[in-house]
């Protein structure tokens, strides 16, 4: 004896169906979750030393630093740890507008600790290029500043 599908089943199943049909492009598209991230850190003396220590599980692709002995240190201590081993080391830059342009298609996430004035147009600029930020307080002088 046959059992026979009712309708209730049926629709279930065709709900079923489509909700896997509709999100099977997102699943089979999405990127690795294994994968590291490709960081820049802008900042990399005081409190940008935090920043270098937070990303150092990850692929840092550029720092950058107006003071070079900050850039020396933080590029020793980058070269220097072991779970960087493996991975190219990381480009030095002078200039956030400089590093962004050349680099942003390397980069998923731009860590900022730079000083207070310079905090709104670094992130604004990474942010433009549609990039995860992550940025030290205070971020701007005033709301006209976060706004834009």
């Amino acid at each position: 004896m046959e059992k026979k599908l009712s309708r209730r089943e049926f629709v279930q199943g065709s709900a079923i169906l489509a909700g896997m049909v509709a999100g099977a492009p997102y699943i089979l598209a999405a990127p690795e979750p294994n994968k590291t991230l490709g960081v820049a850190l802008v900042g990399v003396g005081g409190m940008g030393g935090y920043c270098v220590d937070a990303s150092l599980g990850e692929r840092i692709v550029a720092i950058v630093d107006i003071d070079e002995g900050a850039l020396a240190n933080a590029m020793k201590k980058i070269t220097g740890d072991d779970r960087q081993k493996g991975k190219p080391a990381p480009k030095a830059y002078f200039d956030y507008r400089k590093m962004l342009d050349e680099c942003h298609k390397d980069i998923d996430v731009v860590l900022i600790a730079t000083p207070d004035h310079n905090h709104a147009p670094a992130a604004i600029r990474a942010i433009h290029y549609g990039k995860h930020v992550f940025c030290q307080k205070p971020l701007a002088h005033d709301i006209y500043e976060v706004r834009s």
